[in-house]
């Protein structure tokens, strides 16, 4: 009986606890009571719990002071449901066993974790998509000068780079003339120019770019010739235009240069059609006879042999002291202009009365006149003297052409040819009229020898002797050609 006594007591000496069932979490319970055992020297007596029949009960004590009466946290915090958790650095345990610290319902998160944002990503160990601290995705770039990062970034690196705005052209948008220009970017280009071009130089530009390069020359003249007119150059080009080197300038009048005059110790028979000044055939020395009948091609035959199919230039009025050469006389006189008369109806004066032509030789008497026979000298100094108003005899006589051959060559005749016309008058005379020409009038054909200044010989009358007459009176002109 003693001992259920203090059992009862005992029980009654140990709090009641509550205890939650466990996993029922609507349960709750009472602050736990630590328990600690009590030292047997604190005079406190503890009731202790026996069982009839089983041991010994002290009715003087509960118990001898070496009991242990701790509470086994583990065994306690498995028997309500906790289990021993293994949490990494960034968990904690989730829901704490109040028994034992190291046991709960789980792990969750700390709380101090981050989120990294777009560019970075977790340093370290993670727990719900969350990190202790962040760092640069080492996946991100540096962006070169000319390129602008894109996307996410982090420390001056980003997920990728394009090109600057200023990069803007390609062969697409850049055409034809333009090119693509400046610094370069994946292909895209800062300008687009047009071609540099050409100088245009010292004539201009013959051709430009299309739009939108109209101002950039493509093509430069090489020369002026555009704005230079060629002469007509039937003998060749004297000289070319120094900034058109294709077209003539100054041509040649004649083709001299090209043409080789031959010797004409007895003068020239033909000269070159092309150039007037050069001989192309000379004289031979022709023997022919006064009263010869004179033929265009130089050749000459008595006049029994005259023979009308030929062209006749004259008949030999003078033949030179060594029997080769000599003059011919037209037979019919001339006008101013050194056309052919068919009658004696035009005179003229032989010159300007009261003026010497110094050049000449004055012959005062009829004896030195007569020796005179340098009909062609006498006329080019004439010729050389003044115009054909001044002295119309000598230029009437070079303005007579019958052929064109002989154009330029007749001459007024020299006092001692009309002298040897008057001496054989009656040959002539039958010549000229054998010839179909105009009749000689005595004492008015004029002469190329000078008397003095204010007369020139004439032929005379029937003596056949010369005369002297004013130089302003008119008398007929009868030419002569030298052979």
């Amino acid at each position: 009986m003693r001992n259920l006594l203090l059992s009862t007591v005992t029980l009654l000496v140990v709090p009641a606890v509550a205890i939650a069932a466990p996993n029922f979490s609507s349960h709750t319970h009472t602050t736990p009571i630590e328990l600690k055992p009590i030292s047997p020297s604190s005079g406190l007596k503890l009731a202790s719990v026996c069982f009839l029949g089983y041991g010994e009960c002290d009715d003087v004590g509960f118990g001898s002071g070496d009991e242990d009466y701790s509470v086994d946290t583990t065994k306690q915090c498995i028997n309500e449901g906790y289990s021993k958790q293994n949490c990494n650095s960034v968990q904690e345990i989730d829901g704490v066993c109040p028994y034992n610290p190291a046991y709960g319902r789980g792990c969750k998160c700390v709380s101090n974790l981050i989120s990294c944002p777009s560019g970075q990503v977790g340093n370290g160990d993670s727990c719900g998509g969350k990190y202790v601290s962040c760092k640069c995705d080492p996946n991100l770039i540096s962006c070169p000068s000319n390129k602008n990062g894109s996307g996410a970034s982090c420390g001056g690196k980003y997920q990728s780079c394009v090109c600057k705005a200023e990069y803007q052209y390609t062969s697409s948008n850049c055409t034809s003339p333009r090119s693509v220009s400046g610094s370069s970017c994946d292909g895209k280009y800062t300008g687009c120019s047009c071609p540099s071009g050409v100088s245009s130089g010292s004539y201009g530009c013959e051709e430009y770019y299309p739009s939108p390069c109209s101002t950039v020359c493509k093509k430069a003249y090489t020369d002026n010739c555009r704005n230079r007119t060629a002469v007509s150059t039937p003998y060749g080009c004297a000289e070319y235009w120094s900034d058109c080197s294709s077209k003539c300038k100054t041509a040649y009048n004649d083709n001299c240069r090209n043409r080789i005059a031959v010797s004409a110790p007895y003068g020239c028979q033909k000269y070159y059609a092309d150039c007037q000044s050069k001989c192309e055939i000379a004289k031979t020395q022709i023997a022919c006879n006064l009263g010869d009948v004179f033929y265009a091609d130089y050749t000459c035959v008595p006049s029994s042999q005259y023979n009308p199919s030929k062209t006749v230039l004259g008949f030999v009025v003078y033949v030179n002291p060594n029997g080769f050469g000599g003059q011919v006389m037209a037979p019919w006189p001339i006008d101013r202009n050194g056309n052919k008369l068919n009658d004696n109806s035009v005179t003229m004066p032989w010159g300007i009365y009261g003026e010497n032509v110094t050049p000449l030789t004055d012959y005062t008497s009829f004896a030195s006149a007569a020796s005179d026979y340098d009909s062609c000298g006498n006329t080019d100094k004439l010729i050389a003297a003044g115009s054909a108003d001044d002295y119309p005899a000598a230029w009437a006589t070079r303005k007579y052409a019958p052929t064109s051959d002989t154009k330029g060559k007749w001459c007024l005749p020299a006092a001692g040819v009309i002298s040897n016309f008057g001496s054989n008058r009656d040959l002539f005379d039958a010549l000229i009229d054998k010839l179909g020409g105009v009749a000689y009038v005595d004492n008015w054909v004029w002469t190329s020898t000078e008397y003095n200044h204010e007369r020139a010989w004439i032929n005379s009358n029937v003596s056949y002797e010369l005369n002297h007459l004013s130089k302003s009176i008119s008398r007929y002109i009868r030419p002569v050609l030298e052979f």
